[in-house]
């Protein structure tokens, strides 16, 4: 994939670049092909949120839940009789934002991904992965990886570089040994504008949408914390990946390179459908 010459010379002269082979993601074969949709459409839409145990589902609802009526009830310095409504705790995001145009976008593939991962802390969000910041050599392992893409929320204000980004997380596709491939969240990062519940349910926002087009499970790195479900996540190894891990994505979770076993691709036969990509 040779990228065009609006990106920066550190990622545009890397040697991984200089092939017109294309760079092949996972996410359009599992149903997740670059997207843009707005936030109201999923108003009312969505009934359930992702808990901290793995793999479950379940209904979130303020009424039942005390340490959300008073985490919301200390952030908004609302009553804690207003929040005993039974309202779903996305639904009472959805509805603070409801003045405001926001847009969720997913991309992974062609320049598109490239560019957003590319861009990731340069369009309103500050990180250790700007380009002149230290970590910025792990863009490049964003961009080649796979597995690797990123969901951001935004107010579609114009940058230098894109559209603002307001909040966004990394999304991997991860695998478990007991549980098969599944879909991770990394910590996510946001501008200034938002508090800790606006973080909770932009990232149940997030994962519901995935889930919505891949039927895959959603883990976010804050719902799981470090347990042992955790520990034994792992992203599937490939030959690119392997080969500049020098380079390699920059995870906040920690979460470990591994190769596909025999008895991983037994037991979860679906994997094997993409050998083209992992080893």
């Amino acid at each position: 994939m040779i990228l065009s010459q609006k990106f920066p010379y550190f990622i545009s002269n890397h040697e991984v670049f200089s092939s017109k082979d294309k760079l092949e993601k996972i996410f359009p074969h599992i149903g997740l092909d670059n997207f843009k949709t707005s936030i109201k459409n999923s108003y009312g839409q969505i009934p359930f949120t992702i808990n901290n145990s793995i793999f479950e589902s379940q209904f979130v609802r303020l009424s039942t839940d005390s340490l959300w009526r008073r985490i919301v009830s200390r952030l908004l310095r609302a009553p804690a009789c207003v929040l005993n409504t039974g309202i779903n705790v996305l639904d009472f995001f959805l509805f603070r934002q409801s003045n405001r145009q926001l847009d969720v976008a997913f991309s992974s593939d062609n320049e598109v991904g490239a560019w957003d991962l590319a861009t990731m802390a340069m369009r309103g969000i500050h990180s250790c992965q700007s380009w002149t910041a230290g970590r910025r050599s792990n863009l490049i392992g964003s961009i080649i990886d796979p597995c690797c893409g990123i969901i951001y929320l935004t107010d579609n204000e114009e940058t230098q570089y894109g559209s603002n980004m307001l909040y966004r997380s990394i999304v991997r596709y991860v695998v478990h040994p007991k549980f098969g491939p599944c879909l991770f969240l990394e910590r996510g990062y946001s501008q200034p504008i938002f508090d800790k519940f606006d973080h909770y349910c932009i990232d149940t926002l997030f994962a519901c949408m995935l889930y919505r087009r891949t039927g895959l499970n959603v883990i976010t790195q804050s719902g799981l914390a470090d347990t042992p479900a955790k520990r034994e996540l792992f992203i599937p190894s490939t030959a690119i990946v392997n080969k500049h891990m020098s380079c390699a994505s920059y995870r906040d979770s920690a979460l470990e390179y591994q190769s596909l076993g025999s008895k991983i691709l037994k037991r979860f036969p679906s994997l094997s459908t993409f050998k083209n990509i992992f080893l």
